[in-house]
């Protein structure tokens, strides 16, 4: 009622007989009782509120701790990466290097003699293309880390334009042919009529040189062929081989930097392992990718 809330008790009274004799009725305020409750509930408040808080730090603190275990994960990978690449600098400048001074020595001594034969000029023709070919080398190195350099600093400039896909790929086909011949390889060009794109032609044609060239180097006898086909929203350029192949192991790390397939028939192959991080990050910056289907000794479909 308006002064509050009761409850309303009835209590029967007995006398000493255990008879009834009457009923007491009276009224017991629940201030006391509501009091209580509202203040357990406070107290609810309060300890959720405090529990809440508690949960919140430890929550901290484990993301904390999990950033300082990410960044040691990464510093680890960072540590192995730059073991690679010292691995991986020193043998591919080292190579060439040894070369260049074995035959600048070869060169001062022929030099020397007063008279020259023929075979003797042949000979050193011989040595200046190998000095040019261990010089192409060292450059194709450097150039790699630069433009690694470059594009992870986001330096690297895109000049989108509308280009021929199929241009680039028989113009990036005819600058391989003399490769193919020398390895006894067949070329073969599916390329159809294709719509045309927007990319940057300089670096759609870096990509297809990449692929052209890895498809013959990791080729030892066979067919590559380049193929060609569009869709709704993509024209896609396929270089397929019949060579070595790669095991799913291997595919999942292919685009890594500095990654190299490490086997016997590989020793022999020179590289860099950027290669193919550049173009597939290339061919994202210009809102493309590249995938690749491969088979271990049946050979691989890279398709940009």
């Amino acid at each position: 009622d308006d002064n509050g809330r009761f409850w309303n008790i009835g209590k029967s009274i007995k006398d000493k007989n255990g008879k009834k004799v009457g009923i007491l009725l009276f009224q017991m305020s629940l201030d006391a009782h509501d009091r209580f409750v509202k203040d357990a509930i406070s107290k609810v408040y309060v300890v959720t509120l405090l529990s809440l808080l508690v949960v919140l730090l430890l929550v901290a603190n484990h993301i904390r701790t999990l950033k300082y275990a990410i960044k040691a994960t990464k510093l680890e990978e960072i540590d192995h990466m730059k073991d690679d690449f010292i691995s991986m600098a020193s043998h591919e400048l080292k190579s060439p290097l040894t070369a260049m001074q074995g035959y600048v020595e070869l060169l001062e001594d022929d030099l020397s003699e007063k008279e020259m034969t023929e075979n003797k000029k042949e000979e050193i023709g011989h040595y200046v293309q190998q000095i040019g070919s261990s010089t192409k080398r060292l450059r194709e190195l450097v150039e790699d880390l630069l433009e690694v350099s470059r594009l992870q600093q986001n330096r690297i400039p895109i000049n989108v334009s509308e280009i021929s896909v199929k241009d680039i790929a028989l113009a990036a086909a005819e600058q391989h042919q003399v490769l193919v011949k020398e390895k006894g390889l067949e070329l073969k060009l599916s390329l159809p009529e294709l719509p045309i794109v927007f990319a940057d032609s300089d670096r759609v044609r870096q990509i297809a040189i990449n692929l052209i060239s890895n498809a013959i180097k990791y080729t030892p006898k066979g067919t590559i062929e380049l193929m060609g086909k569009s869709d709704d929203e993509f024209v896609y350029f396929t270089v397929a081989d019949s060579g070595l192949g790669m095991s799913a192991e291997q595919v999942a790390h292919l685009f890594e930097k500095f990654y190299r397939i490490k086997t016997d028939q590989t020793s022999r192959i020179s590289g860099t392992g950027l290669g193919l991080w550049i173009s597939r990050e290339l061919a994202r910056k210009m809102g493309g990718d590249i995938n690749v289907e491969s088979i271990e000794g049946v050979g691989s479909h890279f398709t940009l």
